[in-house]
């Protein structure tokens, strides 16, 4: 009669091969599991960038009030300004306050952006700010000087 490695007299698997079985279920739940939590946590990591109000241009400084609801920390590097759809100028913009221009969660910072020159009240200004975390577009108010 042959014997078959596998099963025992009672035709069960031997408790070792149980064992090995429920050890290696075990291990691939955790790999998933492990997999499954840490692209969640890749993949919520995200700023959220917002204009709070409009940003406004008052004589040649340019106001833009941004905060940041997500839930990383964004450096703020620059900001290009165009008026009348022209060929943006590029700016390194200023803190206003005590402020630095890293934005933590939940924090709002107002920059100050010194234009090259004034722009008339009827002149269409928009731009771009950029940041660690993305670029963000904004269209300013010139409010007067």
């Amino acid at each position: 009669m042959d014997r078959k490695i596998f099963l025992n007299r009672l035709g069960g698997l031997p408790p070792i091969i149980s064992v090995i079985i429920t050890v290696a279920s075990l291990i691939t739940a955790a790999l998933v599991g492990y997999w499954l939590w840490y692209t969640t946590i890749t993949a919520t990591k995200r700023p959220l960038l917002s204009i709070e109000g409009s940003a406004s241009i008052v004589g040649s400084d340019l106001y833009i009030t941004i905060r940041n609801d997500g839930n990383i920390p964004v450096n703020i590097e620059k900001v290009i300004v165009s008026i009348n759809g022209g060929s943006g100028s590029e700016y390194t913009p200023s803190a206003t306050g005590n402020g630095d221009l890293t934005l933590n969660p939940g924090e709002t910072e107002t920059i100050l952006v010194a234009l090259s020159s004034a722009p008339n009240k009827s002149d269409r200004v928009s731009g771009t700010v950029i940041t660690s975390g993305g670029q963000l577009p904004f269209s300013a108010l010139v409010v007067g000087g």
